[in-house]
C-alpha cells in the first residue's frame, strides 16, 4: 500500500512500480520463449537421433508450444498492455496537472 500525503508522489510510486513490472514482464517473456525454442530444438534433435519415437515426440514438442511458447507470449504481452496502461495514465496525469486543479 502507498503511505504518501501527496497524491502527486502516490501516482508518480504507482508509475514507477508499473514501469518495473512492465520490464520485469517482459524480459521473463523473452526469457521463456528463449528457453522453449531451445527446448523444442533439442526434442527435435532428440526425435531425429532416434531417442524418441514420432508419437512421443509431437507430445513434447506440442506440450513445449503450448506450455512454455504461449506462456511467455503471454508474460510478454502482460509487460506489454501494463506498459501502454502506464504510459496512459502518465498523460491524463499530466493532463490533468496543466490544467486547473479543484
Amino acid at each position: 500500500m502507498i503511505e504518501a500525503d501527496d497524491p502527486d508522489v502516490a501516482w508518480a510510486t504507482r508509475l514507477a512500480r508499473a514501469r518495473r513490472a512492465e520490464r520485469m514482464l517482459i524480459r521473463l517473456g523473452w526469457l521463456v520463449i528463449a528457453v522453449s525454442a531451445f527446448a523444442l530444438i533439442v526434442e527435435v534433435l532428440a526425435m531425429a537421433y532416434g531417442y524418441d519415437d514420432l508419437a512421443d515426440g509431437l507430445v513434447v514438442l506440442s506440450g513445449i508450444v503450448l506450455g512454455g511458447i504461449l506462456a511467455g507470449a503471454a508474460a510478454f504481452g502482460a509487460g506489454v498492455n501494463i506498459g501502454i496502461n502506464a504510459e496512459r495514465l502518465e498523460r491524463e496525469i499530466a493532463r490533468g496537472a496543466a490544467g486547473p486543479r479543484g
